[in-house]
């Protein structure tokens, strides 16, 4: 099982399309659009959106895991785990702050190919929970 789950959270791929057909690669953040489809690991999907120069938002809706075992009892007879979907919701807003520098050295910055600070509300369906039932 641990085999499979560091599998999924390393070979994880990303589908990536643009909203933008331009093969330029010099193209300002607040005109850009990326659609992301992750389709192994952590089922996911996500949009972001430039906002400003050096600011986007991204919005992401996906399927996680959530795995519980009563830690309590080492009796390995008596381990219990339950597992199962955890549906999330993720806001997440982004703010590039080397666009200038990368621009400036002839590298890409589309598709918001830069390093940034962000801040993220996620929610997720359910919670986790001390202990199992019984």
């Amino acid at each position: 099982m641990k085999h499979l789950i560091l599998l999924g959270i390393f070979c994880g791929t990303s589908v990536l399309s643009s909203a933008q057909d331009t093969p330029e690669k010099n193209i300002p953040v607040n005109s850009q659009s990326v659609v992301r489809i992750n389709l192994l690991g952590v089922p996911a999907f996500s949009f972001e959106k430039g906002l400003g120069n050096n600011f986007s938002f991204r919005p992401e809706a996906g399927l996680g895991w959530l795995v519980i075992t009563n830690e309590k009892n080492k009796d390995p007879d008596e381990l219990k785990i339950e597992s199962f979907v955890n549906p999330y919701v993720l806001l997440e807003g982004r703010y590039y702050y080397n666009l200038d520098r990368r621009t400036l050295k002839g590298k890409r910055v589309d598709h918001f190919a830069a390093d940034y600070l962000a801040v993220f509300y996620r929610y997720n369906a359910y919670e986790y929970q001390a202990g199992l039932s019984e």
